[in-house]
């Protein structure tokens, strides 16, 4: 299936959670922030939560720095 990631598209596997996805990507799901189909995604959900053909996904990565 094809989604969008940051506003490029990005093909994934059938039945795949967003913290499943997370972890594909290697990002550290306690220093992001997810917005799925236009809605913050609360961070309890990313396990429940299956993405689906066509979703539009933003995350933002935290980083410290100065």
């Amino acid at each position: 299936m094809i989604i969008r990631v940051n506003g490029e598209s990005k093909e994934t596997a059938q039945d795949l959670s967003v913290a499943q996805f997370i972890k594909e990507m290697a990002l550290d799901e306690n220093r992001i922030v997810i917005e799925l189909n236009a809605s913050v995604l609360p961070k309890q959900e990313f396990s429940r939560t299956t993405l689906q053909d066509g979703d539009r996904l933003e995350l933002v990565e935290f980083v410290a720095g100065g």
